[in-house]
């Protein structure tokens, strides 16, 4: 069966054809990138007095025209009846199948992930909604296959919720029961199924959970991981040489607590391959805010190595064997590193990767770093250039308001997530001198926002590009799915960097 026919099969025993779509793409304003497209970009108090971030009119027209939005579905939730908010952290992979799926969590209520349909990208289409009880999901991902969803689940303290625990005779109930209690539930948004999935008797994590969605409308549960004491802060899924590999983060805020697991997929199952300490600074009062690792096997040396975020610095490790993990490189600037991603290519036969930040407002600088490091020879890395916003504004909302947090990478465009400060598109061509050329900030209103028309403004904290296809997905904080073109060939218009982008020159 060929893989169109495949998929065409897939979503007719799903009950959720997905048509074609008519849907014209639109982007945000037409004709050339202006001429000083930055100055008004990153609107705040320090430029717009009377500027309201949570007001979604006050970001009408600031995307610049080299970004086009294909597709975009607000993801309605049935648990709500409204659009999610928290949606910070997602994965988008294309099957063997042919169907291209999304997914993302919500860190701020009870719906753990939800699942769109995204192989028609000017028709993005949710399929449905998963809930977890008892649990906080801070980070969701889909697995480098497609074929199941990853979750790092916090105990419910962490997100001020109470703990729901099985009700009468639910310990004895069927595997179909859809009672409330403290079961799973899976919600299709095809056909308004409420389904229980997995244990009965659901308890609190902290945990690494896995759910299949080998048909994405009708998910499985498959593993418990325990992974004390906080939990999984990230996970994340890559694919080396036909395996797929699966990796949780525990950040137990106390550094020498924290520590990196990584699993091997295998069927329905998590088989442990390797556990890495979080190294650098160890001490009983250094904290650690931050933990992360990407998978990549190096074009050049054949290795397998992990990229860690490991907060205080980037650390490489060697991982080609089970079980055997050990340190080859590492390098350090001002810490609060917060993301690797390695280039998807060599440059010049040289293998680059990004290393980027996440901070509240700087003293000085616009937001935080974003480094370009050259780790050719894994054991020196060595700084190529770095990059921040050309512009500084008033972080009047605190916390990460304009922060750095996930990137991709397309050809020689670096694409940068920094949560209310949109999606900016960074011409990496000199990696000694990365230039903002673009910025994508969504302001489409979902039909049925959280909270109300004017809760809760836009804001992006991850970005997915498709090598195959040059497009781009993305979620917006409480606005829903959007899938970009990014016009490369559209001129460029370099703002300027910002001073003391030079390496080295913090």
């Amino acid at each position: 069966m060929s893989r169109i026919l495949a998929l065409a099969a897939i979503l007719l025993v799903a009950g959720c054809v997905v048509p074609a779509s008519d849907v014209e793409p639109q982007s945000g304003s037409s004709g050339s990138v202006p001429a000083d497209w930055w100055v008004n970009a990153v609107p705040s108090s320090a430029t717009h007095p009377d500027h309201d971030h949570a007001k979604r009119e006050h970001h009408l027209g600031l995307s610049t025209p080299n970004f086009e939005v294909v597709g975009w579905d607000p993801l309605v939730t049935q648990t709500f009846g409204t659009t999610l908010t928290g949606m910070g952290c997602g994965g988008t992979v294309t099957r063997e199948d042919g169907m291209r799926l999304a997914v993302v969590h919500s860190i701020s209520t009870k719906v753990s992930f939800v699942v769109a349909d995204v192989t028609d990208p000017a028709a993005p289409k949710m399929l449905g909604e998963f809930y977890l009880p008892n649990s906080v999901v801070w980070d969701a991902d889909i697995s480098a296959d497609g074929m199941h969803v990853l979750i790092g689940a916090y105990p419910p303290i962490f997100g001020g919720r109470g703990v729901t625990l099985p009700g009468p005779g639910l310990l004895d109930a069927p595997a179909w029961a859809a009672s409330a209690g403290g079961m799973m539930q899976f919600r299709n948004a095809c056909t308004g199924e409420v389904k229980a999935v997995g244990p009965a008797n659901y308890l609190p994590g902290p945990a690494f959970i896995m759910v299949g969605i080998q048909d994405p409308t009708d998910p499985v549960f498959e593993a418990y991981i325990p992974q004390p004491v906080i939990g999984p802060h990230s996970v994340g899924s890559q694919m080396i040489d036909g395996v797929v590999y699966a990796t949780s983060s525990v950040t137990n805020l106390v550094h020498s607590g924290s520590y990196y697991t990584i699993f091997t997929i295998e069927g329905s199952a998590l088989v442990p391959y390797a556990v890495i300490q979080t190294p650098g600074i160890v001490g009983p009062t250094q904290l650690n805010g931050h933990t992360d690792v990407y998978l990549h096997k190096h074009p050049l040396t054949g290795a397998t190595l992990a990229h860690l975020a490991n907060w205080d610095g980037y650390y490489i490790y060697d991982i080609s064997l089970p079980g055997a993990a050990f340190e080859v490189g590492r390098w350090h600037d001002v810490g609060n590193v917060h993301t690797t991603y390695p280039f998807p290519m060599l440059v010049d036969d040289k293998q680059y990767i990004v290393v980027g930040q996440e901070v509240g407002e700087p003293a000085e600088l616009p937001s935080g770093w974003v480094y370009l490091l050259d780790i050719t020879d894994p054991a020196q890395p060595t700084e190529l250039g770095r990059w921040t916003l050309p512009v500084k504004p008033k972080w009047d909302n605190g916390g990460l308001q304009f922060s750095p947090h996930y990137v991709a990478i397309l050809n020689q465009t670096l694409f940068v997530a920094n949560y209310h400060g949109g999606l900016w598109a960074v011409d990496i061509s000199d990696p000694a001198a990365p230039a903002a050329i673009g910025i994508f900030v969504p302001d489409r209103d979902s039909p049925a926002p959280y909270g109300g028309a004017e809760t809760y403004g836009p804001g992006i904290g991850d970005v997915i590009v498709d090598q195959e296809t040059g497009l781009l997905t993305t979620w917006d904080n409480a606005g829903g799915v959007y899938v970009l073109r990014f016009l490369e060939d559209m001129p460029k218009v370099h703002a300027p960097r910002w001073p003391g982008s030079d390496p080295g020159g913090a």
